[in-house]
């Protein structure tokens, strides 16, 4: 893909951790390294990794959460940094674990919040929109979802 300024956007993947908590479903967010916007955990699609065990590989190292990767993605969105638009699209991600120290944990913060909260909390439109149809996207995907192992890790695949 090109990198040039104006050029073909450059792919990404990321997750979309979430829970069922007290509150209904819960997603978690994590601070940029510069700790000035919130988002979800997104990076450079690995070319020895599959798009999900990408995604996923971000949920870790930027989240340290670990869980079950939906193979069908919720949506997609576009940010601009340093001149060039990134295009990220998005898994969701039923978190089964939560580590208390993860590689990217010193320059982190992360926060567990409804899908409400967490909207209002991320600095882009598009990303807020995929958030708030999350609850609606897994009553209407899950029937038709089954567990595949993806690199060890689970991954969840249209049946």
């Amino acid at each position: 893909m090109s990198r040039k300024k104006g050029g073909i956007p450059i792919a990404q993947s990321g997750v979309v951790p979430y829970r069922h908590g007290a509150r209904g479903i819960e997603v978690l967010l994590m601070t940029t390294r510069s700790g000035k916007r919130w988002g979800v955990p997104k990076g450079m699609i690995k070319s020895s990794l599959s798009v999900t065990a990408s995604a996923a590989k971000e949920g870790f190292e930027e989240a340290g959460v670990e869980g079950l990767v939906f193979e069908r993605k919720i949506g997609t969105y576009r940010y601009t940094k340093k001149g060039r638009v990134w295009k990220v699209d998005l898994y969701p991600m039923k978190v089964t674990h939560q580590h208390v120290d993860w590689p990217e944990a010193g320059w982190r913060t992360r926060e567990w919040l409804t899908v409400r909260d967490a909207a209002h909390r991320v600095s882009t439109g598009e990303l807020a929109h995929h958030l708030l149809k999350l609850p609606v996207w897994l009553r209407n995907s899950a029937p038709d979802l089954r567990a595949i192992p993806v690199l060890g890790e689970l991954s969840l695949k249209a049946a």
